[in-house]
């Protein structure tokens, strides 16, 4: 089993995804290989880019919250946000004066409410704006919501005040990456303490009865790392924060064929 992070891995905003990477992707099918995507877009996000009949076999979205059987058209793995937990980041991140989003139960979590922090925040009224006819302003105290997939807040790009704001939350799972709307702001998101990439791979992988060995996992940002601790086989792009890069070995980017370079290790 092969996974893949989706942003700034395979896809690129300018180049998409490169006709040799498809290639690669049809010839891992004839290779008995499954093709997974792990990405922290919701399906919805997702679907909207990729069409139906991408090359993959199953697709783990919004950073491990669902795991979706891209093949068959079905969910396979679901995990949400105990509403306790969720109350308690809310009120936390109200306290603190931090913008926030609060997102339905998967597949549904393109849905969302929103509440403004303190300080002006460009990428928080992007994503808004992008998301307007799901996105409803929040009051900051009565989630409208039975189910909860995530919480996310977006932050200033500093490492140090990030940790040290995240360490004031309690039996959540605090996931950093950086935000693919500026390529600058991190995003911090809060999920079910048993929610990541890496959890994920692992359910897929006891799934479908693949040995943890037999698997390789690339990727290129923070989000990223529990899954390449997981693998048998890990990877970071080139281009990747230069703290990440120096706990993996790095992928080349050839013509940004960033998969087909990997696999080529191995072919």
């Amino acid at each position: 089993m092969v996974l893949t992070d989706f942003d700034g891995t395979l896809h690129h905003p300018v180049n998409s995804v490169s006709s040799r990477d498809l290639e690669t992707l049809h010839r891992m099918e004839d290779e008995g290989i499954v093709r997974v995507i792990a990405t922290g877009r919701n399906l919805f996000s997702f679907r909207r880019l990729i069409p139906d009949d991408f090359p993959v076999d199953y697709l783990i979205f919004s950073t491990g919250c669902g795991i979706y059987d891209w093949k068959n058209k079905k969910m396979v793995h679901a995990c949400s946000l105990d509403r306790p937990l969720a109350d308690a980041v809310v009120e936390k991140l109200v306290e603190e004066g931090v913008g926030f989003m609060v997102h339905r139960e998967v597949p549904e979590n393109h849905h969302f409410v929103y509440f403004p922090g303190k300080e002006l925040n460009p990428d928080f009224e992007k994503r808004c704006e992008l998301y307007r006819p799901y996105a409803s302003p929040f009051d900051g105290k009565n989630i409208p919501f039975q189910t909860v997939s995530q919480v996310l807040a977006i932050v200033p790009p500093d490492g140090k005040k990030f940790d040290e704001l995240a360490a004031k939350f309690e039996g959540v799972r605090v996931i950093r990456s950086t935000s693919p709307i500026s390529g600058e702001w991190f995003w911090m998101e809060f999920f079910h303490p048993g929610v990541s990439k890496g959890a994920a791979a692992a359910w897929l992988s006891d799934h479908l009865g693949i040995d943890r060995e037999r698997t390789l996992a690339l990727g290129n940002d923070y989000n990223d790392v529990e899954m390449l601790e997981w693998a048998g086989h890990a990877y970071m792009v080139e281009d990747a924060p230069e703290d990440l890069k120096a706990l993996y070995r790095q992928a080349r980017r050839v013509e940004d064929h960033a998969l087909t370079g990997v696999m080529d290790l191995y072919w």
